[in-house]
């Protein structure tokens, strides 16, 4: 046993846990046994997403456990043994072997049958989109022994991660079933019975999945799921792993994660390349004639592949939703003028491959589909919460040129910096300036007061204030262009941001006519004021 914590903050609470874990010794049967197990570690499992740590935490645990000497605890050590990660179930065998058991202890009957379990019966099914998976596997702890089941979804939207799992006891088995078949029948697809190593490589490349890529990306929200889904996860593996004699129980494992993304979905950019060629050469695709719009599958091609670990050929309602309603939206690095032309883009894409790759009877349920997304796609778009599209979202001219695009970047990020990297004064919360839009048609003044806030936190004399405001509105606008010029030049002697507004501010504040009340109320000569910038 350890004698320092791995985790010394935890150290208290993790040895009131452990005393408070006696009552596990009166629990019915191994399969109670084996869900208090899992829910234990499921509860630190939810709370800690980094997995070095919760390795640490749970090694922690098990010492914590050593500690009271207990016959319960001990019976809890020689569960976590049986079904635990791996790391965590060498730990806890050697702690309970190092327990001086007590000649009088009495220890559940149940204790040696936890983990010892028997496969029986594997039923799957598909829907006819290819997108959730059900299984539904059997299990006994001895021959003559109850029945019971482990329930479990995967999302083939989402890299085939596991989606959910409960455990099915023996009194709702033939409930369940029953459910499962009706439910394949209701899809039109076959309720089959494949084979024990079959139904193991999907429970094992489910959890590994998940572990990964959790339940989607951070930006659409729904990337962790709720306690009650890692309530289930370490019976979930291990029941998976019992279906191979050789197998262990790990999604720790970092080896083990290696292994499964080697075996990830096999699409190559030259896949995209002539599937994209094939549909620029079809009627659908010769109607599109901008370059945003034709290269629009390709960005597509990739989300799914390589984002979704999804076959971009295959289409369906929740791959759909994810890519047009969260992925596209949130990715999409274009001005407002390119994204009108995506929803004709869009339908013309999905159009097309829908004819190549879905029954017929599918077409129109997922043209519907499409349309209806593809329309609210420059709103959502808009409403990415994507830092730099507000510096972009007003180009025209040669708007899909992404070296313009880059070029405009530069230069507004310049005069207006990012959202996390823009300066407020000592004790004004960060978040009201990062809130703040650059390019806001309803507020036209955030801009301003993203610039005013940088000045007050460089404690600069206010009477220069209506110079650099109106520096930084020529810079935006580009005009006159010869600002822009200017600064790039200043910044390849080596000059500081900072430094180089406040030149450009010097320049323009000889020749101003009158102070502004806002950036609007500037006058100056333009000869002298370009003559002055020349200068610099």
């Amino acid at each position: 046993m350890r004698s320092a914590p791995r985790v010394p903050a935890l150290a208290p609470a993790l040895a009131t846990m452990a005393e408070k874990c006696g009552s596990f010794a009166q629990l019915p049967d191994a399969l109670h046994a084996e869900s208090f197990v899992s829910g234990v570690i499921g509860q630190f499992q939810h709370r800690m997403p980094d997995t070095a740590v919760l390795s640490d935490v749970l090694l922690d645990f098990v010492d914590a456990l050593e500690r009271t000497g207990e016959p319960e605890q001990y019976a809890l050590l020689r569960a976590l043994a049986a079904i635990g990660p791996a790391r965590i179930a060498a730990a806890a065998r050697a702690a309970a072997d190092r327990v001086p058991a007590g000649a009088d202890w009495r220890l559940p009957v149940w204790l040696p049958s936890v983990g010892q379990v028997t496969p029986g019966t594997c039923r799957r099914w598909t829907d006819r989109f290819g997108e959730a998976e059900h299984l539904l596997v059997t299990y006994r702890y001895d021959e003559d022994g109850p029945e019971h089941a482990l329930y479990v979804t995967r999302d083939h939207s989402w890299h085939g991660a596991l989606w959910s799992s409960a455990l099915v006891t023996e009194d709702r088995l033939d409930e369940v079933r029953e459910e499962l078949g009706r439910q394949a029948r209701k899809e039109g697809v076959a309720l089959e019975v494949i084979p024990a190593r079959e139904a193991h490589d999907a429970l094992r490349d489910a959890a590994l999945a998940f572990l990964e890529h959790r339940h989607g990306p951070p930006e659409t929200g729904d990337g962790w799921p709720d306690r009650d889904f890692f309530e289930t996860l370490t019976l979930t593996v291990h029941r998976g792993a019992a279906l191979r004699a050789d197998a262990a129980p790990d999604v720790l494992a970092a080896g083990t994660l290696a292994a499964h993304r080697s075996s990830a979905l096999s699409w190559r950019a030259q896949d995209a390349e002539e599937l994209h060629a094939q549909f620029l050469a079809s009627p659908e695709g010769a109607r599109l004639t901008t370059h945003a719009a034709r290269i629009l599958p390709l960005n597509l091609m990739r989300l799914s592949a390589d984002f979704m670990g999804r076959d971009p050929r295959r289409i369906g309602p929740r791959t759909l939703d994810r890519l047009l309603g969260e992925l596209l939206p949130a990715s999409l690095f274009a001005p407002d003028a390119l994204l009108k032309e995506l929803p004709a883009a869009v339908e013309a894409w999905f159009g097309w491959l829908g004819e190549r790759h879905l029954p017929a009877g599918e077409r129109k349920a997922v043209a519907r589909q499409v349309r209806k997304l593809a329309a609210k796609l420059p709103k959502r778009a808009r409403a990415s919460h994507n830092p730099a599209r507000p510096y972009i979202a007003d180009v025209e001219e040669n708007g899909h040129d992404g070296d313009v695009l880059q070029a405009v970047l530069e230069r507004r990020s310049f005069a207006v910096p990012y959202p996390g990297e823009r300066l407020v004064e000592p004790g004004t919360p960060p978040e009201l300036v990062v809130r703040l839009n650059a390019q806001r048609p309803d507020v036209p003044k955030d801009r301003e007061a993203i610039v005013l806030c940088e000045l007050l936190a460089r404690g600069l004399d206010p009477a220069e204030y209506p110079y650099h405001v109106h520096v930084v509105e020529q810079l935006w606008a580009d005009q006159p262009r010869e600002v822009w010029e200017s600064a790039q030049r200043l910044r390849a002697r080596g000059l500081p941001r900072e430094r180089v507004l406040e030149l450009l501010a010097g320049a323009l504040r000889p020749h101003v006519r009158e102070l502004p009340v806002s950036t609007g109320g500037v006058g100056f000569d333009p000869k002298e004021y370009l003559d002055s910038l020349a200068a610099l």
